[in-house]
């Protein structure tokens, strides 16, 4: 509830609320991994779950970004088939990578970070995942949520007017120069015609 109505303000964003998320579960796996104590852990796996709240977020901006119906169907498809996908590799990476001192003695067994942290390995390899993933939403995607766009076009549309403005002062000032320029020429030649028409009477 409190990162969809975030996602849905003016203030916050979608693309936001997925950073934030992506954000705290890479603080999260790195701390998990590093953690010695039973309340270390804990306060890490707390982290990762309120600032997790991508879930909800990600199936709205799939329905707004894919506006044509016989797609969103396909769309939608991606988040199970993902979520799936880690179920079945995350296991199975977390098995390899975890105590590699006490899994393979004859390699990493003498090695005293693994020995301290024998859980870092695979929560090192979550957070390069994460770090991935948070860089690409940085770069790549793209703010949907139709009340922050406006306030941002408002701020473009602020800047742009007081650009406008700024010139169309510069033009007046322009403008002007060239009228107090152009006056004394006019005079000159209302004073040359005078003088012609009279010698014409004479």
């Amino acid at each position: 509830m409190l990162w969809g109505r975030a996602a849905d303000s003016s203030l916050v964003g979608r693309k936001a609320v997925i950073l934030i998320g992506l954000s705290g579960t890479l603080i999260s796996s790195l701390g998990f991994g590093f953690s010695t104590t039973f309340y270390q852990a804990l306060l890490f796996r707390s982290l990762g779950g309120i600032t997790n709240g991508n879930t909800g977020v990600l199936r709205t901006m799939i329905s707004e970004t894919i506006r044509e119906k016989k797609y969103q169907s396909r769309a939608f498809l991606l988040l199970p088939m993902t979520f799936n996908i880690g179920v079945i590799i995350g296991p199975i990476l977390g098995g390899l990578l975890s105590d590699p001192a006490g899994s393979y003695p004859s390699t990493f067994g003498d090695v005293e970070f693994f020995k301290r942290f024998p859980y870092a390995t695979p929560n090192i390899v979550s957070a390069m995942f994460l770090g991935m993933a948070l860089l690409l939403c940085w770069l790549m995607l793209e703010e949907v949520c139709v009340t922050y766009l406006p306030r941002f076009r408002m701020m473009v549309a602020d800047a742009s007017d007081s650009q406008l403005s700024r010139r169309q002062s510069r033009c007046r000032d322009h403008l002007g120069t060239q009228i107090e320029e152009m006056v004394p020429t006019k005079k000159r030649l209302y004073s040359l015609h005078s003088a012609s028409l009279a010698r014409h009477e004479l």
